[in-house]
């Protein structure tokens, strides 16, 4: 019996300008992985019917895949000229104008698929993240609360959210630059992630500090070992665990770090500092200069 990919192929043959045929061609051939030969049935079904915005759409998305974002931006832009309220095109400008580096345009875009489609809830996300600055500390938290809020479980907005408030970073009504005052609120997010992606390292790490900062320090070296056994080379896990820990085991976490990067100034640093405590000298002293020489060949590259 034949499959759907013969029928299409037949009913292409025996009718070439059959755009319909075309375009579920091509969707087959993107399932099957085969990218390049999928964007030339698109842009095939684009000629025969240039108000296809299905296609169009595919085509763009295609084409940013491909490294394409010249071709991919005139296409959401043609979308957006036949349809100013389409969501879909706005969004997807809004990722390409971030992939280039334009913040401008992809707050514009971004802000549109909000307003025109607020269920999308990585659009809410993207554009937390955006807004980064003490000024819009409401904003942002707005947006990623936002995210949570239409899609509760959106890892990243959870963990976002947690990480803007535990910085804090914002004006106060007299108009200085405070921190912090969250962290209750900030625990309950970093934990929220960590249930919905229990190996999600950076969330324990975050975690543990907070931990550590409440006087829970089993609780934050727990945190820590986590954090460091879900992702091995989180260098700045292995010092916040060192500095819970007792000099002779905070060597052994140090020395297990550099493990993980031999030349880290900042672990070679704090390894010199435990032996200085332990009173060993000479080997706080090789410490000291691997620390020196390290930042120094870490600057000049």
């Amino acid at each position: 019996m034949p499959s759907p990919k013969e029928h299409l192929l037949k009913a292409i043959e025996l009718d070439p300008g059959f755009a319909d045929a075309w375009y579920q061609l091509a969707l087959i051939l993107l399932r099957e992985g085969v990218r390049e030969l999928a964007a030339e049935h698109l842009s095939k079904v684009l000629e025969l019917d240039a108000d296809h915005a299905s296609a169009r759409l595919r085509l763009a998305t295609l084409q940013t895949e491909l490294g394409q974002p010249g071709p991919a931006r005139a296409q959401f832009e043609i979308l957006l000229e036949n349809d100013p309220r389409d969501s879909r095109a706005h969004y997807h400008l809004g990722l390409l104008a971030l992939q280039l580096g334009n913040s401008h345009d992809a707050l514009y875009h971004l802000e549109k698929t909000s307003s025109l489609n607020p269920d999308n809830a990585d659009a809410h996300y993207r554009l937390g993240l955006l807004h980064d600055s003490p000024e819009d500390f409401e904003k942002a938290r707005f947006y990623l609360q936002s995210t949570v809020d239409f899609d509760p479980t959106h890892v990243e907005g959870h963990f976002q959210l947690g990480l803007h408030l535990r910085r804090g970073r914002r004006y106060d009504e007299s108009g200085n630059l405070v921190n912090g005052g969250f962290d209750i609120e900030a625990r309950e997010w970093f934990e929220t992630t960590i249930c919905l992606d229990p190996s999600h390292a950076a969330a324990h790490e975050e975690l543990a500090r907070l931990f550590a900062k409440t006087g829970e320090t089993g609780a934050a070296q727990d945190s820590f070992t986590s954090s460091i056994q879900n992702a091995p080379s989180r260098i700045t896990a292995y010092l916040g665990l060192a500095n819970l820990q007792a000099p002779d085991v905070a060597i052994q976490t140090c020395a297990e770090a550099l493990n993980q990067d031999a030349a880290h100034p900042a672990v070679h640093l704090r390894k010199a500092l435990f032996h200085l405590a332990n009173k060993e000298t000479s080997d706080a002293r090789h410490h000291f200069e691997q620390a020196a020489e390290n930042a120094i060949e870490r600057i000049r590259a």
